[in-house]
């Protein structure tokens, strides 16, 4: 056995340094490392296991021996040597071959063990100075290595000890600038539970490749950066940056070879510049982005820990399952709730790697998504065979709830009676009914519906029967037979109503029990509202329905009364469903239009705090703290005039300069809030709070200052808090006292909970546990980016009573019904709920195990959802007729802080690019006067086309997509990387003639991109010769299909986890639908169309220009070629020598595989053109390359609904839209203008909602507005 284990050792080690895959490192540094880690870990009892390894090795090596010479048992053998081992003198009486053994055995103990002692000592000795200065390097494979310790390091390490999943690694190695010693005794002095992590220390610089090399940067899994809060923030960014820059130096594809980067980011600014230096690999997090969770947790108490539940690798964690191992394709994402029965869907992470968290309800899962799950394991994600509950049946079951409600309302005589005796079960129609006449038509309400409302109103109702569920008033379902179905009146008649309801007033089936009911409620209308129109026996449902579609199609501003909207809210809170099996086309299509035009939602937020004014004040603030991101997190949440007032130990012109360079680092201003007062101190009275008037604030905010140590600055906060409370206990004892404080210790927690101070933040551990769920799986980076971003999701506490409309509060609920109802009334997910412990307390829990399990809930219970951003004003949307105008509509969104000043990306909806810039105007005019940019635009023949690149170099564009249609070829598709930038003009223009000497200094607008068409244009420059450049990341494609995944589309650098809330505006020219080429408004298309084709294909044409000279004299050669071919076709006739040469020589410049499929269509075009043609193409020179395309009715359709699919998909709402008509141009043909014009905006809305439309005409009044 003991033979057998030193060589299968041996081989299990080789195995695994084979299968660990350790590039550059040989077998035997593999073991040398091990081996020094096994004696370095196991100290004294480590040498004692070698000495044992050695006596064992050398009495087994002996055995044999004796049992081969003697041939005797290997056993005795054993027992002899080890008699002999341990005895310096040998019995004379045995033989001389056993005294020989003997003797060379003693001796060769002796001598083993005196070379084992001394070896051993040296050995140690060496190894010990050389590891504990850390200079041996770690072969290890897969392992994560943690750049830099910090006081983030413990909360770091403790949570990767807890993590259970699969691919977390468990050795990590530490690389600081410290040595190796002092290192493991930092992690020892702070107390860190590392678990059964193994640990590895070794010192060094991070940005070293060689110290790098030593921890095994290559061959990790991942590799982590942590920010040290005791530096400076930009410090911190700067040693990030340049590990970054070395990582991603090493090697053809960067380090490590298979893994990714997690980067703590200090600097919002700074997030994309990172991502951007590493693509790919790099994931970065703020901190900055704590500020708005910090601000939500003031608003809401309770957000805290709940982020602590979901954040880090104790309770729930987010996890990823592919759609179809859960069951969920083909289905929307309202139902995947009800198809996870242990876990709580958030998103989406489609085919592209983009994550949509909060998607719509709407949306259907694909094939390829995967489903991003709150989950307790990865055990817990299981397919269901069938959804848990019926979802449209508990959307519909609180009409249980209404059933008191109608008895309360029903005279008691009559229809109660008849009720309660027949069981009768009648439709969810008469009970809209009965809630809208119970709520609005009251006595106190006297005329509250003319005639027309009640109409319409009856109209409505009828559509909403036919998509009813019918229940029991008890709410519960019955059979088939059991159906009875209510079609209310709908009336056209003018006449006046006098007296009692007919029995006639109304279409009933097989059931007379609900006739009389209804007839109660028609007496009452009658009663309450006087006089109305005369009702009308329907003789059939079918003309009940004609009914119904009349009243909407002949009076519709009928739809618009607020008196008809608020009743009509009424019947859609209820209960709307479309469950039905059979629905009328009539009935369908009048709800989809009521929906399309006012929507059905049930949400409605009780307490939003929108553009809620508040006072706040913020205690400790510190340039390295949260203070300037809480204010820009206040400046989003509240609304205008709401102020701040600041409590430090900085001077006030301290305090100022720190918000004033949040604000230049921002590129952003605080509107909504102020900064009012600051008050100073000396650090060592910042406990002194006897200055401030505690009651005058709706919100305090305590931090803490970690530059004075963790332990320090939880005692000065505690006794902040302590003062804090006496002041108020002095001054407003009643007054209630919530500030959200900023702790460092889990101590400081406990010492503020005794003070009856619950909402707290770990900032330090939170991020640190943040960073840890990144570093395992980059899963965490696209959830936690959308919900601490500012554009991205809340995460919010709600009352359920916001979800029912006008139902009562149930007294028992399960999870899964809640989640029915929030699915139903909101854009929403419900992800937890609060619950009472033994002792009372109130206490958060995050995905209910028991989701079918009911219990009991009450006006104090509360909910937790992931909700939209609420959207601030309407969408701002510019019609202009010349599409320059949309510069100017930029630059007035910027100064009214609608659309933010730099970074954004533009889709662009164009037959044109629109990327050429003006060679006589002067870059930096863009800088000094915006207004003759304006001018010059309008005046230059092709400023239409010169706008986009003055946004791009001013600073406001990062990134352009041109989805082109398919007639468009000026660039061609592809993804360009360029700088726009200043630089002189070229001494040629782009009609051939020379510039004068001024004219050639020009500093103008030029762009490193090498395509023909900036080329041509006279605009091109490489990037080396550009001053003052902005990059630019050109995306030129069609209109994706819906089948078609989505790129990375805009230009942020980071991965796509971020870019569904990054800002990005909308540009459409009508044109995009329907063009012509206005040069050649005089020539028919079957004689433009094949020259257009063969400047297209040109060879000096196709691919990027490498050689402008030689660009330049081909395409000379090629305007005189096309310009003489159509002198000698006005002059030749068809066939004669001249013209076939001119267009031999035109020809030549294309291809020789295309010359001659080609020439046929060229001869047929110049032999059919008039005289007038001719000289039309030859005045129009290269402008006849622009598209020309007239489309039909129903291929104008058909591109305005693959549009909206494609915006739809884009993910969020743009910033602003331009449209730009481009009829006087020419461009857009007039017939079809007033069409596109109403339908592009008639889309928009329905994408985005309301808007703010503001024409051409409008800026300048608009501009001189305050």
């Amino acid at each position: 056995m003991w033979t057998w284990w030193l060589p299968s050792l041996y081989f299990r080690m080789h195995e695994d340094y084979l299968k660990e895959d350790i590039e550059g490192r040989s077998f035997q540094q593999y073991l040398t490392y091990h081996f020094n880690y096994w004696m370095t870990a196991g100290g004294i009892g480590a040498m004692f296991k070698l000495l044992g390894i050695g006596i064992l090795t050398l009495l087994t090596i002996g055995a044999f021996i004796y049992a081969i010479l003697m041939q005797d048992s290997p056993v005795r053998g054993l027992w002899l040597c080890t008699v002999w081992a341990s005895a310096a003198s040998v019995d004379p009486a045995v033989t001389a071959m056993e005294g020989g053994v003997g003797m060379l055995l003693t001796f060769g103990g002796l001598v083993l063990l005196a070379v084992l002692l001394t070896t051993i000592s040296d050995f140690f000795a060496a190894q010990q100075k050389k590891s504990n200065e850390g200079r041996d390097p770690i072969v290890e494979g897969g392992h994560l290595v943690l750049l830099g310790l910090s006081s983030q390091t413990k909360d770091f390490l403790e949570e990767l000890a807890i993590c259970e999943a699969n691919s977390a690694p468990k050795t990590i190695a530490i690389l600081d600038t410290m040595p190796k010693s002092e290192i493991e005794e930092e992690i020892k002095r702070q107390n860190t539970n590392t678990g059964d992590l193994k640990i590895v220390c070794r010192g060094g610089l991070p940005s070293s490749a060689e110290d790098l090399w030593k921890v095994g940067a290559d061959v990790c899994s991942r590799i982590v950066i942590l920010d040290e809060p005791s530096l400076p923030r930009d410090e911190a960014d700067s040693i990030a940056f340049g590990t970054l820059l070395t990582l991603r130096g090493q090697g053809k594809t960067g380090w490590p070879n298979n893994g990714h980067i997690s980067v703590q980011c200090c600097l919002g600014k700074n997030v994309g510049f990172m991502n951007e230096l590493y693509p790919g690999k790099t994931f970065v997090l703020s901190g900055e982005r704590l500020g708005r969770l910090m601000v939500q947790s003031a608003r809401d108490q309770g957000l805290c820990p709940i982020f602590n539940a979901i954040i880090g690798f104790e309770g729930d964690e987010f996890y990823a399952a592919k759609a179809l191992d859960v069951g969920v394709v083909g289905r929307t994402f309202q139902e995947v709730p009800f198809w996870c029965e242990k876990t709580v869907p958030i998103g989406i992470r489609d085919a592209s790697g983009a994550y949509i968290i909060n998607p719509e309800k709407s949306y259907k899962v694909k094939m390829d998504d995967e489903v991003i799950v709150l989950a307790e394991d990865d055990d817990a994600i299981q397919r269901m065979p069938e959804p848990m509950m019926d979802f449209q049946a508990v959307a519909t079951r609180l009409g249980k709830h209404v059933s008191t409600r109608l008895r309360e309302w029903v005279d008691k005589d009559a229809s109660e009676a008849n009720y309660a005796k027949t069981g009768e079960k009648f439709s969810l129609a008469t009970r809209f009914f009965r809630v809208d006449t119970g709520k609005h038509l009251t006595s106190s309400h006297g005329d509250i519906l003319g005639k027309g409302e009640l109409w319409a109103v009856h109209a409505f109702a009828q559509c909403l029967a036919e998509f009813a569920v019918l229940t029991a008033v008890g709410g519960g379902s019955f059979s088939r037979k059991e159906q009875t179905k209510i079609v209310p009146l709908v009336a056209g008649s003018d006449k006046s109503y006098e007296g009692e309801a007919e029995s006639t007033s109304f279409v009933f089936r097989e059931n007379d029990a609900g006739k009389q009911l209804c007839m109660q409620y028609v007496s009452r209308i009658h009663v309450q509202c006087g006089s109305l129109p005369a009702p009308r026996v329907m003789p059939n449902e079918k003309q009940a329905k004609k009914s119904a579609a009349y009243v909407f199609k002949t009076d519709p501003d009928v739809l618009k009364s607020r008196k008809f909207l608020k009743v009509v809210k009424c019947l859609e809170n209820m209960a709307f469903t479309n469950n039905t099996r059979k629905k009328s086309r009539v009935a369908r299509e009048l709800m989809e239009a009521w929906r399309n035009k006012y929507g059905a939602s049930t949400f409605v937020e009780a307490d939003p705090n929108d553009n809620e004014k508040v006072q706040v004040l913020i205690c400790n603030f510190t340039e390295r703290g949260y203070g300037c991101a809480i204010l820009f997190a206040l400046d989003e949440c509240f609304g205008e005039e709401s102020v701040c007032d600041i409590f430090c130990s900085l001077t006030e012109e301290d305090a100022r300069a720190i918000v004033s360079n949040a604000e230049e680092e921002q590129d952003r201003r605080l509107k909504n809030i102020e900064v009012r007062r600051i008050y100073t101190t000396a650090q060592h009275q910042m406990t002194a709070q006897h200055k401030l008037n505690m009651m005058d604030y709706d919100f305090h905010f305590i931090l803490a200052d970690s530059a004075l140590g963790f332990q320090k600055a939880d005692e000065q906060t505690v006794a902040i808090i302590l003062q804090m409370k006496m002041l108020l206990k002095a001054r407003a004892p009643d007054l209630e006292f919530n500030p959200l404080v900023e702790i460092c210790t889990s101590n400081a927690h406990a010492q503020l909970g005794l003070l009856g101070i619950e909402n707290t933040i770990n900032t330090i551990s939170m991020m640190s546990r943040a960073m840890a769920l990144v570093a395992i799986d980059t899963l965490a980076h696209g959830v936690l980016s959308d919900l601490l971003s500012a554009t991205g999701n809340n995460m919010d506490i709600m009352t359920l009573g916001d979800y029912l409309g006008q139902q009562r509060l149930p007294s028992q609920i399960s999870f899964a019904e809640i989640t029915a109802m929030v699915n139903r009334a909101a854009q929403q997910v419900v992800i937890g709920w609060s619950e009472r412990d033994s002792d009372g307390n109130k206490v958060w829990v995050v995905n209910p195990k028991e989701k079918l399990q009911p219990r009991v809930w009450t006006e104090e219970d509360r909910i937790v959802v992931i909700k939209a951003k609420r959207r601030k004003g309407p969408l701002p949307v510019f019609v202009c007729e010349y599409h320059d105008e949309a510069l100017r509509f930029l630059h007035f969104c910027i100064r009214r802080r609608k659309i933010p000043f730099g970074d954004l990306a533009m889709v662009h909806l164009d037959a044109h690019p629109d990327l050429s810039a003006s060679t006589q105007l002067e870059a930096d005019r863009i800088y000094d006067s915006p207004l003759e940019v304006y001018a010059a635009l309008r005046e230059e023949d092709g400023g239409i086309a010169q706008w986009i690149l003055p946004a791009v170099y001013g600073g406001h564009l990062r990134s352009v997509w041109w989805v082109r249609p398919h007639g468009s070829q000026q660039i061609s598709d592809g993804t360009y990387r360029c700088h726009v930038g200043r630089g002189l003009g070229s001494r040629g223009t782009t009609d051939g003639r020379e510039r004068d000497e001024d004219e050639a200094q020009v500093e103008g607008i030029k762009i490193s991109c090498s395509e023909p068409y900036f080329v041509e244009d006279g605009i091109y420059s490489p990037e080396k010769s550009l001053r003052c450049s902005q990059s630019l990341d050109l995306r030129v494609s069609l209109l994706p299909g819906e089948d078609q995944p989505l790129p990375a589309w805009r230009g942020t650098g980071e991965p796509n986890s971020s870019q569904e809330h990054h800002p990005w505006l909308l540009d459409v020219c009508l044109d995009y639908f329907a063009c012509e080429n206005p040069f050649l408004s005089q020539v028919r298309p079957k004689v433009a169309a094949p020259l257009a084709q063969i400047h297209f294909a040109a060879a000096f044409r196709q691919g990027p220009v490498l050689d402008q000279s030689s660009f330049d004299v081909q395409r000379a050669a090629f305007d005189a070629a096309y310009e003489e071919v159509l002198r000698c076709a006005e002059a030749c006739p068809r066939g004669h020598q001249e013209l076939e040469q001119a267009m031999d020589r035109f020809l030549g410049f294309l291809p020789v595989a295309q010359q001659a499929l080609h020439r046929p269509a060229l001869r047929d075009a110049l032999v059919d053109a008039r005289g007038a043609e001719l000289r039309a193409l030859q005045e129009a020179g290269d402008m006849i390359s622009l598209p020309s395309f007239r489309p039909s009715s129903a291929e104008l359709r058909e591109q305005l609904k693959a549009v909206e699919s494609f915006l739809a998909r884009l993910g969020g709402r743009p910033c602003a839209v331009t449209v730009a008509r481009s009829v006087t141009d020419g461009f857009c043909p007039m017939r079809f203008h007033c069409m596109l014009e109403a339908a592009v905006l008639e889309m928009l809305q329905r994408l985005f909602g309301e808007m703010d439309v503001m024409y051409g005409d409008e800026l300048d009044a608009k501009e001189q507005q305050p």
